[in-house]
């Protein structure tokens, strides 16, 4: 019989498994510890406490907490943004509706307008005015 911990690494493994073979952030996808609760049929503060206080190591060596391997959407979303403004593939001078559909079709998420606006002030990105 397998333990809880070990239940939840193999599970992490699954989900995680583009960003632990790549050591991409972007690669990683929204994973909630009440899905992981759900899938193992387990409370969500069984998972909470088990997890507590304990990290393993990545494959590139680095040390990370566990909790760290349940990303929210909005983290996510926010770190494909960064990627999007720091990379070279955006056109400059986009509105916010253009960025919004470039997030559609790039990552296949659907976010409105003023989420788009509300990420882009966040990341101290100029909009579409100050870019022309």
């Amino acid at each position: 019989m397998h333990t809880i911990i070990h239940l939840i690494l193999m599970s992490i493994l699954e989900v995680q498994r583009d960003y632990l073979l790549k050591s991409s952030a972007v690669l990683m996808k929204p994973y909630t510890q009440a899905q992981l609760a759900q899938e193992l049929r387990l409370s969500k503060s069984v998972i909470c406490r088990t997890i507590a206080m304990k990290s393993i190591e990545t494959p590139w060596g680095e040390e990370k907490p566990i909790k760290d391997f349940f990303p929210t959407r909005k983290a996510l979303v926010k770190l494909w943004m960064e990627q999007l403004f720091n990379g070279d593939t955006l056109p400059k001078g986009l509105t916010d509706e253009a960025l919004r559909k470039w997030v559609k079709e790039k990552y296949s998420i659907n976010l409105s307008r003023r989420s788009v606006n509300d990420y882009r002030r966040e990341l101290d990105q100029p909009n579409s005015y100050k870019t022309k």
